[in-house]
């Protein structure tokens, strides 16, 4: 499940009602200018929810602290880095004083915010996800011997190899290699 389905669900099972839903994909850092032009993006769409929901008496939620502000410093290799008191501040600025509010508990350490976002990310390819279970040793002898009967009749009878492959869900390559040593 992907983290804004995640969101509206958790929220909708507290008996919350999602108005909007904003999306928004970018470092996480708060933008600013200098006298050189942009040097960081500036989250536009993160005022905007902060409008809409200061028009609507509603209020931002996220999945964690890290999906408002992260800090300055933070790195792929320093993810414990936390935003500083005026990164904050910055942050209520932008959010015109919205209360923003999170699933996780705020004070979640980096490395349990992570494992819960990669939990996140593979449900949602679950059925591809999950381990295999480990095969039995012949498994593979099995399979030809139980499906090479089915597989000699489709080629007799004028069927190509990707075709029978789509039919029996063996590789076509497999197949040739089965025809082969027939």
């Amino acid at each position: 499940m992907e983290q804004r389905q995640r969101v509206v669900n958790e929220l909708r099972a507290m008996g919350a009602r999602v108005i909007k839903v904003f999306m928004e994909t970018c470092s996480g850092k708060l933008g600013y200018a200098n006298e050189n032009g942009l040097t960081k993006p500036y989250t536009a769409v993160r005022t905007r929810a902060a409008r809409y929901a200061l028009r609507n008496d509603a209020v931002l939620v996220a999945e964690s602290v890290s999906r408002y502000l992260r800090s300055d410093f933070y790195q792929k290799d320093r993810q414990d880095v936390r935003p500083s008191c005026d990164e904050w501040e910055e942050l209520k600025f932008r959010t015109l004083d919205v209360p923003l509010y999170t699933l996780e508990v705020p004070s979640i350490r980096p490395d349990a915010e992570r494992k819960i976002q990669t939990l996140r990310g593979l449900e949602a390819k679950r059925p591809y996800a999950k381990r295999r279970k480990p095969k039995k040793p012949g498994y593979m002898k099995e399979r030809r011997e139980a499906l090479l009967p089915v597989v000699m009749e489709l080629r007799k009878a004028g069927n190509s190899m990707r075709i029978i492959a789509k039919r029996t869900g063996v590789p076509f390559t497999t197949i040739n290699d089965w025809l082969k040593r027939c």
